[in-house]
């Protein structure tokens, strides 16, 4: 069966885009998108087409920063042991490699700690912090973690350590009593832009603490960190908007020149040589990999190959992360089928939300997992681990529904939660599970109704097959790195011809021909096998797409990416 869709297509803004079109030399397709997007005018188009250094803001706006950068500076002038406490995903292992090269780099005693998933569980604990004081740590910063660490903050005080904490996580309604807390998301802070991911603030600090500390290298510090910065903010789905677009885009090019022998180990070992790179080769080649480590055991090696110098042990630690993420991968593949085995096929499913929990799931994939359970039925999903008398687990959700907050509404149930709108982790007494999940379905119930479970297809533009154009490509790679905020855009085609549907990849993909027009293409529809029987025997319908180059020996074709089939006769908003 297929699954009931709908698209919303944006409206083409005829005046303006001609307009823009004329006045930046763009195709008219291109400069609607831009109008759609808020960038109506010749400056606003132009700053987003050309991001620079200089758009970035002022890391001084940032509360706390003038006191964290003060404190860092003792710690220099004393020779203090400085000790970098980071996360286990990309975001955190990439502000944590950052710190402790640039640290190392002005001269500090620097050391680093990152806790085991399993073990430890997220962010600061106890027990860590003991061990940090008795190795004679006097300053404490975190990195992508730390925003609701009351206790483990309040004992580092009492054992003679200062605390700040650099974190993008939610704020909660009181703040561990740190002596600076820098996080662009507190109540009434001017920062400009609240959206920036862990290693953003940790780069913010680092941009401070180099222009107190030796203002002539604040531009090299910059470009030798972008890379990194980069990696970290598109890997943890951060919006690719303001600031972050800056970071990205910039970053990515200086990822092509790192200096960093790991990243170019990793680079080889993923097939991601000798090219330029996109958003796409980060989040789903370079950011699994690193992430595979923290994900199944310990986030070390992945640390390790950021901060090695020596081109050996960057081979060894690359194909050792390479073998982790196919496991992961094998991991992440048991999940989801056992999932949508219990769920069925039914994609019309009346729940509001989706609340499953396994002794056999993996603590450190369920995230991911959750999001090819959202991906499928389109609902918020919560996986959680069942070991002994705890649950562990992760979620993600859909656009409409704030699951941070919806987690905040079932707090009593919860030992301990934390994360975003659209991502969360948290842990809850096994014996809870049965009236979590019956809680968190009634506040989906309540919050969301039936139409937001109908996957929208945002499409950008309709095009005319004549429209379909290698320069229309290229074009569209001025409006790069796309991601959240900033999508690749999405196109539709009416009334296409489908002379062959078939499934690859062991029936997980569809395969399609398309016929638009005089031309020909070849489409990708990728983890929608199970819609080959409703499709087979469709002849013509309406496609919506996202296009890019196909170089496969040697000759190159556009190729369709798939977003959406409705066969003619089906129902379009």
């Amino acid at each position: 069966m297929m699954r009931k869709t709908r698209w919303q297509v944006a409206p083409f803004h005829a005046e303006a885009a001609e307009q823009l079109a004329q006045d930046l030399r763009l195709p008219r397709v291109i400069a609607s998108i831009l109008v759609e997007r808020g960038l109506a005018t010749p400056d606003a188009a132009q700053a987003f087409l050309h991001p620079s250094v200089e758009q970035l803001h002022d890391p001084l706006l940032m509360p706390g920063m003038d006191r964290a950068v003060a404190r860092l500076q003792r710690a220099l002038a004393a020779r203090e042991q400085i000790l970098i406490y980071g996360d286990y995903d990309v975001d955190g292992v990439t502000s944590t490699a950052m710190l402790v090269r640039a640290l190392s780099a002005l001269g500090a005693q620097v050391n680093w700690h990152i806790p085991h998933r399993v073990r430890d569980g997220y962010g600061l604990n106890q027990a860590a912090i003991r061990q940090v004081a008795a190795a004679g740590a006097k300053v404490v910063l975190t990195v992508d973690t730390g925003i609701s660490a009351h206790a483990p903050v309040a004992l580092a005080r009492e054992l003679g350590m200062d605390v700040i904490i650099s974190d993008h996580h939610e704020p909660p309604p009181e703040l561990p009593d740190a002596l600076a807390i820098l996080n662009p998301k507190l109540p009434g802070s001017p920062y400009p832009f609240k959206e920036l991911a862990g290693v953003g603030v940790a780069f913010k600090l680092l941009t401070a603490l180099v222009r107190a500390q030796s203002p002539a290298h604040e531009a090299s510090m910059q470009r030798r960190f972008l890379d990194f910065v980069a990696l970290g903010t598109i890997a943890d789905v951060a919006p690719l908007v303001d600031e972050n677009r800056v970071l990205a885009r910039l970053g990515l090019e200086q990822l092509q020149k790192t200096r960093s022998v790991g990243l170019r180990a990793l680079m080889t070992v993923a097939g991601l040589g000798n090219r330029p790179l996109n958003t796409h080769d980060v989040g789903f080649g370079l950011g699994p990999r690193l992430n595979a480590g923290g994900r199944l055991d310990t986030a070390k090696h992945a640390l390790q190959l950021l901060l090695t110098k020596d081109d050996d042990e960057a081979r060894r630690l690359a194909t050792q992360l390479e073998v982790i993420n196919r496991e992961r991968q094998d991991e992440e593949a048991a999940i989801v089928d056992e999932a949508r085995a219990r769920l069925g096929f039914d994609f019309d499913r009346r729940e509001f939300a989706i609340v499953l929990a396994s002794p056999a799931w993996h603590v450190g994939v369920v995230g991911i997992a959750a999001s090819r359970i959202v991906d499928a039925y389109h609902r918020p999903t919560i996986l959680l681990c069942l070991e002994g008398d705890e649950a562990r687990g992760s979620g993600r959700s859909i656009e409409p529904f704030h699951l941070y907050d919806a987690l905040a509404e079932c707090k009593d149930l919860l030992t301990r939660f934390g994360g975003h709108r659209q991502a969360a982790g948290m842990t809850l007494p096994a014996a809870a599970v049965d009236e979590f999940r019956r809680r968190f379905a009634e506040i989906a119930a309540a919050r969301l109704t039936a139409d937001d479970l109908i996957p929208t297809t945002r499409v950008d533009a309709e095009l005319a097959p004549a429209e379909l154009t290698e320069e229309l490509l290229f074009e569209l790679e001025r409006l790069a790195p796309f991601g959240l905020g900033n999508p690749r855009p999405v196109f539709g085609l009416r009334g296409v011809a489908l002379p062959k549907v078939s499934t690859v990849g062991g029936g997980k993909h569809l395969k399609l021909r398309v016929k638009a027009g005089d031309h020909h293409y070849d489409a990708m529809w990728w983890r929608s096998g199970e819609f080959l029987p409703a499709l087979e025997n469709t002849r013509r319908a309406d496609l919506a797409f996202t296009p890019e180059f196909n170089d496969f020996g040697g000759y190159r074709a556009i190729q369709l990416n798939v977003r959406d089939v409705q066969p003619l006769g089906g129902a379009l908003v």
